[in-house]
């Protein structure tokens, strides 16, 4: 946010002319770069709002892809006890990695999709029940 270079244009009355060119103003040092954050082996924190729900139709409540991208993992297995904000499957969309949590409270009926898998939009990912 700082200026570095203030540049003074001719004024309509004078005609066009070279543009006069400030000296920088001596700014103090930045402080140093903040460490660059490592990848960790954990995912990322589920957003509750990046996965699309399909209402439950009896066979449970489904959590759908938002967008086409590749499952990286379940991140839990069949039968599992999950609550409602947990995260359940990991997927990338656009090079992002997206955890993907359990609508609802309940036991995961099935996960269709395995890692490495490419998927679609709206493309069933787990059903929870």
């Amino acid at each position: 946010g700082e200026v570095l270079v203030e540049i003074e244009g001719a004024s309509q009355d004078s005609g066009p002319g070279p543009a006069q060119v400030s000296p920088p103003t001596t700014a103090s040092p930045s402080p140093a770069p903040a460490p660059v954050a490592t990848r960790v082996s954990t995912p990322p924190a589920p957003n509750p709002s990046a996965a699309p729900v399909l209402e439950d139709s009896g066979e449970g409540t489904a959590i759908v892809a938002p967008m086409p991208g590749t499952v990286i993992r379940n991140l839990v297995e069949e039968g599992a006890e999950v609550k409602a904000g947990e995260a359940v499957i990991l997927i990338e969309t656009m090079k992002m990695e997206n955890s993907l949590p359990a609508p609802v409270d309940g036991k995961v009926l099935s996960l269709p999709c395995s890692a490495g898998q490419v998927v679609s939009k709206g493309e069933v990912l787990a059903r929870i029940g």
